[in-house]
């Protein structure tokens, strides 16, 4: 990416967040947000910080585009075995993950939240499902492929949280990889 307004919408919608929630997720307006979408605004430093903090974004690659995607926090977490891989294995949850992709998985971000990515032992099967609250403390956990969305859950207590989807590792061509926000 070439510069910083793209970056910043980049992130946006891999999160899968509009201009507004992504300005909720941060403390600034919409219009802010919006403004430095389309150039017309430079990010100052506390909205840079507020969106390396909240996605765990290395604050280099954020302002300028170099190095690595990941916070040091993120990748001394994988290293520490704080975080842990999860290699998918099918195609439920394309387009944003394909079959093969690794996912950085924070088994402390266990509490469920509106739009978040999770990976699941349902009936002693990993999977990632993507929740979405239906009630005060009601989840739905569904697929992001549109063909399947038919297999749509509502979490309960038979399924375990193993954690939050926080990166994904997808290998573009031999020997290159594309690190991603979730």
């Amino acid at each position: 990416m070439t510069n910083i307004a793209e970056r910043i919408k980049t992130l946006r919608l891999m999160f899968q967040l509009n201009q507004k929630d992504m300005a909720d997720e941060t403390g600034f307006s919409q219009s802010y947000i919006c403004g430095i979408e389309k150039g017309i605004k430079t990010p100052n430093a506390d909205f840079l910080l507020a969106l390396s903090v909240k996605f765990g974004l290395s604050f280099s690659w954020l302002v300028n585009g170099f190095g690595p995607m990941l916070s040091e926090s993120v990748v001394s977490g994988i290293e520490e075995g704080k975080m842990f891989l999860f290699e998918v294995g099918c195609d439920n949850m394309e387009p944003t993950f394909m079959k093969g992709d690794k996912i950085v998985i924070d088994p402390t971000g266990k509490e469920l939240q509106d739009r978040g990515t999770y990976l699941f032992d349902i009936n002693s099967r990993k999977t990632l499902k993507r929740c979405f609250k239906i009630g005060e403390h009601t989840f739905k956990l569904t697929n992001d492929k549109p063909a399947i969305k038919n297999n749509d859950l509502i979490f309960d207590s038979s399924m375990e949280c193993l954690g939050r989807a926080v990166w994904m590792i997808r290998e573009i061509d031999k020997g290159h990889a594309n690190i991603s926000t979730i």
